[in-house]
């Protein structure tokens, strides 16, 4: 068995059953839980992240929280923290209670989360559940929705040493395929989850962290400082409904708006071309 195909069959189930912890949490009385991730791996991950340390005025989403180390770090650093998760977890009630936190806990499934309910964040972290999800582009589209400034994404990823490179590839499991678990559904390799948050609708990424057949992603809604200069304008000539050219839309529907424009010098690309409705980059 090559060492690709043993690290996807690993699994730490009993060695987590056996800590009762998968995050090592700080308490006021400076104990700390002996979890799966150590509080220095935790500290590790969240240095990697493009976070600033001061988060006062700021709204932070953490979906998918479990026991809840980076719901309290960021209610640490001054956020406005919501907590979510599929199912009620004990032990982040437990330290809950132990730190006084303020950190709103919810329990709700990927697909109920709204803005129309939940308002929109600043900040959305999105780790280790994408490859949870029977449907990961539409569970990325939630989170871009929520986000107005940056979402993080960490996902296990299918790093296959006998892939032709150059193409974003997205291994699905069936049955217990990855770690002898039922709830793991896909593995993307490190390009396809770069493609995958691109075509949810953040306006760019960026790579933070890949190891321990673990991708971290930085997802921005906006684009980066505008070029200095003037430059001549696109010549927009139609916008249209893609599928029959019409102005009516339906959120409820795969709909996409189709865009025709003459460039006034050269041929565009998706790297010259810098689009965006509402002050978000597309």
């Amino acid at each position: 068995m090559t060492d690709f195909v043993a690290r996807r069959r690993l699994n730490r189930s009993e060695e987590l059953a056996a800590k009762g912890w998968y995050h090592s949490i700080e308490f006021p009385d400076g104990t700390v839980t002996d979890g799966l991730n150590s509080l220095e791996r935790l500290k590790t991950r969240v240095a990697q992240m493009p976070i600033p340390e001061d988060l006062r005025g700021k709204r932070v989403l953490d979906i998918g929280a479990w026991d809840g180390w980076f719901s309290f770090e960021m209610e640490r650093r001054g956020a406005d923290v919501v907590a979510v998760d599929c199912v009620e977890i004990e032990n982040f009630l437990y330290a809950h209670e132990a730190r006084k936190s303020k950190v709103d806990y919810r329990i709700l499934d990927m697909m109920e989360l709204d803005p129309r309910e939940l308002g929109y964040f600043d900040i959305v972290l999105f780790l280790g559940v994408v490859y949870h999800l029977k449907h990961p582009l539409l569970g990325l589209e939630k989170v871009c929705t929520l986000t107005r400034e940056l979402a993080i994404v960490e996902s296990h990823v299918n790093e296959d040493p006998d892939a032709v490179p150059g193409y974003p590839r997205l291994e699905f499991y069936e049955h217990d395929e990855l770690g002898d678990r039922l709830d793991n559904w896909f593995g993307p390799s490190l390009e396809c989850l770069l493609a995958l948050c691109r075509t949810a609708g953040f306006a760019r990424v960026e790579l933070r962290d890949a190891s321990d057949d673990r991708g971290m992603v930085a997802c921005y809604r906006k684009w980066t400082a505008e070029p200095s200069g003037t430059y001549p304008a696109l010549v927009l000539n139609g916008v249209h409904h893609n599928r029959n050219y019409g102005f009516n839309f339906y959120t409820n529907r795969d709909e996409y708006v189709s865009c025709w424009f003459t460039p006034p010098d050269g041929v565009p690309s998706r790297d010259t071309v810098y689009t965006e409705v509402s002050g978000f980059g597309v």
